[in-house]
């Protein structure tokens, strides 16, 4: 973990100042997650079963118009050395008055209203590591500043310090794995360069367009507000950008063994976005949009909207069902062809380089959502995403969870992957589909 030192002092002594420890309250988890890959590995060095175990305690107290929140986390895992790892997830105090509210810390922020893909939400870094569908994220310390009225609730956001994505070691899977060149090119025939790129992510050091790296102060705000039927969001962000771009090293052994290593630039972006969603009856209609521009990036526009619609009480049962359906589409173009001759460095550069992974272009999900209503809380979710872009690449999810007593909690997914052309960005996970279950002890 990658704070800076005296941010993070700050925020532990403001956290001792303002709490008193007797009225501090202690709650939590600890999970153990099992994961075994269906499919033998692309790669030799990946492995096919992986354990770990993770502990999330959390610390609250609440006083006079305020409360501070400690909420550390640890994650150990029998596989990759990355994803063992310490991370503090929120320490952050707030103080709140009838108009306005204050967080000062490490804190999490969310916008957005879609199920599949929240374009605009961009506060808080994806923990690529601890999940790799995006749907955790790592604390960014903040001054988050909020008011409350009428017309409107207004947030205003300065970042002061930013958290490159940790990605996957070489033994994990949903990595990068080796591309065939034969395979993006069947007509090769020259026989000259290598006859895979086997592509690897270096964590190490990762570069910047801002002149202080990591340091850089990003702003960010957004407006929102309810009206009758709707709810309305406009957000802007300016900073680093959350996704990175890659930057290709190569070195003179590459024309015979292939390997290719990818350095993380993460260029300074502008994005404007906005969210809403209407809901009529047991109808929820969504949008999220965004436009995002950069001088080290290609300027671009995108946006996923649907619905979802709801069946409650299914033949008189305590079952209710959620129907959901969402385009996603993105204005950047798919990704072009790889040049017969691949004979030198700077070509194979060039083409890596020039090649753009817009992984949610053109892509459908349908999905439902069974919610048993039980003493349990159990729930299952079952969908498909189809790119249509590249017709034979889609996935397949299962997702399923109950209460088992008062404290643990029981869960089961499982994904399946289905990818035929290389140029699709799935392609290189087209050997991982697994199962995961997971209990998590709360308390």
């Amino acid at each position: 973990m990658k704070y800076n030192n005296k941010s993070l002092v700050a925020v532990l002594s403001l956290i001792i100042s303002t709490s008193s420890f007797a009225a501090i309250d202690l709650s939590g988890l600890v999970g153990l997650e099992t994961r075994y890959f269906i499919q033998t590995p692309v790669d030799s060095e990946q492995t096919d079963e992986q354990v770990s175990l993770n502990f999330s305690p959390e610390l609250y107290w609440e006083g006079d118009e305020q409360s501070v929140l400690f909420k550390p986390y640890v994650r150990l895992d029998s596989v990759d050395s990355n994803r063992s790892h310490f991370d503090i997830r929120e320490a952050i105090y707030s103080t709140y008055h009838d108009t306005f509210e204050l967080k000062v810390g490490i804190g999490k922020v969310f916008w957005g209203v879609t199920e599949t893909l929240n374009l605009v939400d961009v506060v808080n870094q994806n923990d690529a590591i601890d999940r790799f569908d995006e749907n955790e994220k790592l604390g960014q310390p903040m001054f988050h500043f909020s008011t409350f009225s009428d017309w409107g609730n207004v947030e205003l956001l300065i970042l002061p310090f930013f958290r490159p994505v940790i990605f996957p070691g070489d033994k994990t899977r949903f990595r990068p794995t080796p591309i065939v060149l034969s395979a993006l090119n069947s007509g090769r025939s020259n026989g000259i360069g290598p006859p895979y790129i086997d592509i690897r992510i270096d964590n190490s050091d990762p570069t910047y367009e801002a002149k202080n790296d990591e340091s850089h102060i990003d702003l960010a705000s957004r407006w929102s507000n309810s009206i009758e039927n709707w709810d309305l969001g406009v957000s802007w962000f300016n900073g680093t950008s959350r996704d990175p771009s890659f930057n290709v090293s190569i070195d003179s052994d590459v024309l015979s063994t292939g390997q290719v290593t990818l350095k993380p630039f993460y260029p300074l972006i502008n994005q404007f976005g906005i969210d809403t969603q209407y809901i009529y009856d047991d109808w929820i209609l969504k949008l999220e949009s965004i436009n995002r521009s950069g001088d080290k990036i290609k300027n671009y526009t995108a946006f996923v909207t649907g619905f979802e619609y709801n069946f409650y009480s299914i033949q008189d049962s305590m079952v209710d069902i959620g129907m959901i359906v969402e385009y996603a589409w993105d204005s950047r173009d798919k990704i072009k062809n790889l040049n017969e001759n691949m004979s030198n460095l700077e070509d194979i550069k060039r083409q890596i380089e020039s090649n753009n992974l817009s992984i949610n272009r053109n892509n459908i999900s349908v999905a439902s959502r069974f919610t048993f209503n039980d003493a349990e809380s159990s729930e299952l979710l079952i969908g498909t995403n189809q790119n249509l872009d590249y017709k034979g690449s889609r996935t397949i999810f299962i997702d399923i969870s109950t209460r088992v007593g008062e404290s643990t909690k029981i869960s089961a997914n499982a994904t399946f992957i289905w990818s035929d052309d290389p140029f699709d960005p799935g392609y290189m996970f087209r050997q991982d589909d697994y199962i995961q279950v997971t209990a998590e002890y709360y308390f």
